[in-house]
């Protein structure tokens, strides 16, 4: 292996959740280059159905501390981006040849959520490879309609992922991940065995010994929870986006 394929393994076991930035900026030769590490992800088709929004931190400080559940040193970051699935520029062009655009666009809207996905990871790993630091706020769902209306998103776009980055001042504490054994399953799905639950449980003690961990899930799974949007809801929003 080269050593720079050992560099990107690093950059990738070495991954952490930046909690708070110092006031000095990141060069923008710096930012061009993530950007351009950003887009060149894998996308399907070479389609990149997402669009980056550069948001202006002093203009939406309020936004981004009611995403984030941050203190205020969030926003001392140099960037803010909110990366959008986008199928409007795909369908203005379309519709500019006078093709009909099929009624039920959910299928499209997967491939761009994992060509979005594919997108912010390159971002993340090239801004940490430059040694800055990245806070991802990957459920901002709450706030779609909000966010739709304040950043003008057109038909056909929804609003994926809030992504800081900036020269860190304090991490959040990283959870250990799952054993792979856990994880990775050989050719077909496999119902956990009685001695790997019992592994499971000792790993989530683990991971779970400060409340973090289940809290999260709780605040996703449970029905009663403030957290969760309605499924009604999201629905909603995807109709009125021109997705369903």
């Amino acid at each position: 292996m080269t050593t720079g394929g050992m560099e990107t393994i690093f950059t990738l076991m070495r991954h952490k959740t930046a909690y708070s930035y110092r006031p000095e900026k990141i060069s923008e030769a710096d930012i061009l280059l993530i950007l351009e590490s950003c887009v060149r992800a894998h996308s399907y088709g070479g389609l990149m159905l997402y669009s980056i929004i550069d948001i202006d931190i002093d203009d939406h400080k309020d936004l981004i501390i009611s995403l984030s559940g941050m203190d205020r040193d969030i926003l001392n970051a140099t960037k803010a981006y909110l990366l959008v699935i986008d199928l409007n520029r795909s369908i203005d062009f379309l519709l500019s040849q006078n093709l009909e655009i099929v009624e039920d666009k959910l299928e499209i809207f997967l491939h761009a959520v994992v060509s979005c996905a594919m997108a912010a990871e390159n971002l993340v790993v090239a801004t940490e490879a430059m040694g800055y630091g990245v806070t991802i706020i990957d459920k901002i769902y709450e706030y779609a309609e909000k966010i739709i209306k304040e950043f003008r998103l057109p038909k056909y776009t929804f609003p994926l992922l809030l992504i800081l980055i900036g020269v860190p001042k304090s991490y959040l504490k990283q959870q250990p991940p799952l054993p792979i054994d856990i994880i990775v399953h050989k050719n077909v799905y496999r119902e956990y065995k009685e001695d790997e639950y019992s592994v499971l449980k000792k790993s989530l003690e683990v991971i779970d010994k400060d409340g973090v961990w289940r809290s999260i899930l709780t605040s996703i799974f449970i029905r009663d929870s403030d957290i969760v949007i309605p499924t009604y809801r999201l629905i909603n929003i995807l109709r009125k986006q021109g997705f369903l």
